[in-house]
């Protein structure tokens, strides 16, 4: 059952793309993101294995340059999302840590009056897909009515993305649970088992699993579970 925030945060997104006749997009997430927090918002999406590959969308000027430059410098709170698989939530750069962990980038985003930042993970499974980054020109943490927010909207942005590179419809998901949070260890081992079927990447994989599953009315996990039982292989003309 989609809850109440999840609700409200989508009807917001689809208000704004109404405004253009159009579907919803992630650059709808970040806007209306940005105007829900009052701060700066930027989306970056991943290869899926661990590396940045390029900011896609951003709410303004100061979200976009920042996430170029995080790119550019290879550092910065979406750079540790990426190596450590948690939201980073830093609530004043110019504090110490920051200046250790970041120094050229902490340094660089003060130039630009920025204080605060945070950077939500994009996570399809065990796979890594995107980073929601948010800046604020005043210091201090979101609050945690923010946080979940922020967290929600990496979720739409989540379900964008893999609508957009599977072209899986929103309206076949029964429930956010079961994009979201599929059992890990299975998930893994079976999108390894497909990889190696295909010869393809893990995201590439685990993209096929998620088609497969919503095509045919599965779970995620229990389609994952097929494989790893070998009553399912995607080499055999059966899927």
């Amino acid at each position: 059952m989609i809850d109440d925030r999840t609700a409200r945060i989508w009807t917001a997104i689809r208000a704004q793309a109404a405004h253009d006749a159009r579907p919803p997009s992630l650059g709808d997430v970040c806007a209306v993101c940005a105007a829900e927090l009052d701060a700066s918002v930027g989306l970056l999406m991943t290869d899926g294995e661990g590396g940045l590959v390029q900011p896609v969308e951003a709410s303004d000027d100061i979200a976009a340059d920042l996430d170029e430059r995080q790119v550019t410098l290879g550092e910065g709170p979406a750079s540790d999302v990426i190596a450590g698989h948690q939201a980073v939530r830093i609530p004043d750069l110019a504090t110490a840590g920051p200046a250790q962990r970041w120094p050229m980038f902490a340094s660089y985003a003060q130039g630009g009056s920025v204080r605060a930042c945070f950077a939500i993970p994009l996570r399809a499974g065990v796979v890594e897909l995107g980073v929601l980054t948010v800046y604020r020109t005043r210091p201090g943490y979101l609050s945690s009515a923010e946080l979940l927010d922020a967290f929600a909207y990496a979720d739409a942005a989540l379900a964008l993305a893999l609508e957009r590179y599977i072209e899986l419809p929103l309206h076949r998901l029964k429930s956010l649970d079961e994009l979201f949070a599929p059992p890990r260890s299975v998930i893994h081992q079976a999108s390894g088992m497909v990889s190696v079927q295909l010869g393809v990447s893990l995201a590439a994989a685990l993209a096929r699993l998620r088609a497969y599953a919503y095509a045919n009315d599965h779970s995620l996990a229990d389609v994952a579970k097929d494989v790893v039982a070998r009553r399912l292989r995607f080499d055999n003309g059966r899927s």
